[in-house]
């Protein structure tokens, strides 16, 4: 389902102008005169982790805004607002490869990926058209991508009900790609879940 909304003239831009933002505490590469602001593509997640509250806010499905919604806003907010670093705050930013390599080459085509950086979620177990998406991520800027691994042992992932279930492999190579790329990885992990000694 893709949704052509605009949500974003109701942003709180008096706080975006204001300089106070900043995301020196969640990407290891952002500086003082980075102007931040998290911007979603989709919403919601077709999965239902037993550490993630998703399931019950979005009823595991995922509702997608139009690609061209999207980019008016990064446009908007890097216009208007000087925003060069955004992320993307899509629970599964690869979810459907059709709509992120639409996203990041419209990003491209209106020349975003000079004028900011971004980043995002990545799901490793989805591994549909991974090395293409990766791709298209790298040409549009993707200077981090945040790898949702949550624990490396299969059993204590399926505990989580972390799906869908992947083998390690994939996470290797989803991050392989990434650092051949030129993206800087944050590798994401629970600690302390239940069997873990």
């Amino acid at each position: 389902r893709i949704w052509n909304g605009r949500p974003w003239p109701w942003r709180d831009t008096d706080l975006l102008d204001s300089g106070k933002l900043h995301m020196r505490g969640t990407w290891p590469m952002a500086r003082r005169e980075q102007r931040p602001a998290s911007v979603m593509s989709a919403r919601g997640c077709p999965n239902a982790c037993s550490f993630c509250s998703s399931e019950v806010m979005w009823h595991r499905r995922v509702i997608y805004r139009s690609v061209m919604d999207t980019v008016d806003e990064i446009e908007y907010l890097a216009d208007e607002h000087g925003v060069n670093c955004f992320d993307f705050a899509d629970l599964n930013l690869n979810i459907n490869a059709n709509h992120l390599i639409a996203l990041c080459e419209e990003i491209r085509r209106r020349g975003l990926h000079n004028r900011a950086m971004f980043g995002g979620l990545w799901n490793p177990a989805i591994t549909d058209r991974m090395e293409e998406t990766i791709a298209a991520c790298a040409a549009a800027n993707f200077v981090m991508l945040s790898v949702g691994l949550e624990n490396s042992s299969n059993e204590i992932r399926r505990e989580m009900r972390k799906m869908p279930m992947h083998d390690i492999s994939d996470c290797h190579e989803a991050i392989r790609l990434m650092w051949a790329s030129g993206i800087t990885v944050r590798l994401l992990a629970i600690l302390g879940s239940p069997g873990q000694d």
